[in-house]
Order: structure tokens, then sequence, then C-alpha cells
């Protein structure tokens, strides 16, 4: 019986080390490397900082996405934007995973483009300031970023 018991431990302490191992390795893929990290960081507080510059140009005032949600209800989805982004960097900072967060922060400003563009037509584009372009293109940078290990594993 003793020996039995020693098998069943050797056994089960050796079952154990792959799924450690394994686990180890899911955990590694899930969080991006530092480099990778850090730069989600600085494109999610772009994006948080662009929701307080210039967006539009309206009869000579320039509106931030700030001022822009005030205006009207309906523009209180403007809030998406920092919310997002601060998700993102919090996940960020934490070492965890931040790809929804981060996909859907990315993709608000394109949602309020399409918003803007529905409601008042596409020479709202004419009137886009940098805070606006800025938006966009960190949305881009943080929906494009590609996750080390992720495209090994086919994800």
């Amino acid at each position: 019986m003793h020996t039995s018991d020693t098998t069943t431990e050797g056994v089960s302490s050796s079952a154990r080390s792959p799924e450690t191992t394994q686990t180890s390795s899911s955990a590694k893929i899930d969080a991006p490397d530092p480099v990778t990290r850090a730069l989600i960081i600085v494109i999610s507080l772009t994006l948080l900082l662009s929701f307080f510059l210039p967006w539009v140009n309206f009869l000579g005032v320039d509106l931030s996405g700030f001022n822009l949600q005030k205006l009207s209800d309906a523009n209180r989805v403007f809030w998406l934007v920092p919310f997002l982004a601060s998700c993102t960097v919090i996940l960020a900072l934490a070492k965890r995973n931040s790809g929804l967060p981060r996909y859907l922060a990315g993709l608000s400003p394109y949602a309020i483009l399409v918003m803007s563009i529905m409601r008042h037509g596409p020479e709202i584009i004419q009137q886009f300031q940098f805070g606006a372009w800025l938006a966009l293109v960190a949305g881009a940078a943080l929906v494009c970023i590609p996750v080390p290990g992720r495209a090994a594993k086919g994800i």
C-alpha cells in the first residue's frame, strides 16, 4: 500500500507539472509583454487626452468631446471614450488582459463618428479638429496592436 501511495503521489505530482506549465503558459499569452503593455497604456492615455481636446469647430467655437457631451442627452455616449480608455489603462497597469475594453475603446471614436455622420451628414468631417483626428488615430492603433503569442495560437 505504501508503494502504491508513493506511486500515486509521484503520478499526481508529475501530472500536476504539465498542468502548471500549461496554466503559466496561458497566463503569459493573456498578459502582453512589457513593451506591448506600455504601448497600450500610452495609446489609451492619448485617447483619454483627446476627449478633452477640440473635436469640432462650431460657429467659431472649438468644442471638445467633453463639451459636446453636455449639449444633448444623446451625446452622453461620448463618455464611452474616456471610460473605456481608463479601463484599458487600469487593466494594463494591473498586468491583466485588457483585450475587450481595449477593442471597445478603440472602436468608440468610430461609433461616435458614424453617429455624428448620421445626425449631421458627412459635412461634419470638415469641422473636425485635432482632438477628433487624434481620437480616431489612437482608436485605430488600439484595435491594431497585436498581442504577442496570440498569433502563434491562432487566436
